[in-house]
């Protein structure tokens, strides 16, 4: 029975996965896909868990974050996934809990945010070649403008050049 569920979950899981990757390329069509999503995942967090676990495109986060209200439950897992993750995992979860932030500015999200910076000060390492870091940090500040000190200090002890991208223009719906 259990190896059945697993098989099942894993199955739901795939048709999701293409679900989502059919995003961002109609509004009608998106509207419809987060809408079966937000309900098909209301009854399901096993699957929530497991589609969030595998990651998706971080392109497609503020799409998914805000047409689908039943993301918010992935605050309860995705500190697990930033410390234990993968490094793949690792980075999703950060943009994650930036975009939920951006959306939802609850006090959780907040001490959660405080988490993923602290995680990041302590493994800099991890990020010396993620350049999308600087777009997450700038989500946790639209956020909370109260973290932008902190962000600062953390942007400082990176290399000079590592944020010499432009990225201030965050296009984002509330």
């Amino acid at each position: 029975m259990e190896y059945r569920n697993s098989f099942i979950l894993t199955m739901q899981s795939a048709c999701v996965q293409k679900l989502i990757d059919n995003l961002g390329h109609n509004e009608e069509v998106d509207n419809a896909i987060c809408e079966f999503l937000h309900s098909y995942w209301i009854e399901n967090f096993m699957l929530i868990k497991l589609v969030h676990t595998q990651g998706y495109s971080k392109k497609l986060l503020s799409i998914t974050v805000n047409k689908i209200g039943s993301l918010i439950c992935t605050w309860d897992f995705i500190l697990d996934l930033v410390q234990n993750g993968t490094s793949k995992q690792q980075r999703f979860a950060l943009q994650l809990a930036g975009h939920l932030s951006y959306k939802y500015p609850t006090q959780r999200l907040l001490e959660i945010l405080r988490s993923c910076i602290q995680f990041i000060e302590d493994n800099l390492n991890l990020f010396s070649e993620d350049l999308s870091l600087d777009y997450t940090l700038d989500l946790y500040v639209k956020a909370f403008p109260t973290l932008n000190g902190r962000v600062k200090k953390l942007k400082r002890k990176f290399p000079k050049n590592f944020f010499s991208f432009d990225m201030h223009s965050l296009q984002l719906v509330r």
